[in-house]
């Protein structure tokens, strides 16, 4: 009776895991943020962001480990998906967007008429 209630439990925590579980696949030169959970001494962690980048991937080691060129004493890491995010460029309004359009300021007027 103990296996089968540890068994089905870990069945369920299997279950959650992988609903959460993030497999994302990455192709050689797509930029990166990449998940790093230490924070510098005296900040407050509500405000440090852990996420940092962006970074190149470099190749795809196995089905969710990619070698990534992060900068760091030029050495390459090696990274599981779950710590990798895909980089998008934020574009701010009157900005142009690389593609020669430029965003322009939505006009918000109509939702305030009566």
């Amino acid at each position: 009776m103990v296996r089968q209630n540890t068994g089905n439990a870990i069945q369920r925590q299997k279950r959650i895991h992988d609903k959460r579980t993030n497999y994302e696949t990455f192709t050689e030169g797509d930029k990166v943020l990449v998940y790093f959970p230490e924070k510098k001494e005296g900040m407050s962690s509500k405000l440090v962001s852990f996420w940092r980048g962006p970074y190149t991937v470099i190749w795809k080691l196995s089905d969710v480990v990619y070698e990534v060129d992060c900068g760091r004493n030029r050495t390459n890491q090696t990274v599981h998906c779950d710590r990798l995010r895909l980089s998008v460029q934020q574009v701010f309004v009157g900005e142009d967007r690389g593609d020669g359009q430029v965003d322009s300021m939505i006009d918000i007027e109509p939702c305030f008429r009566k």
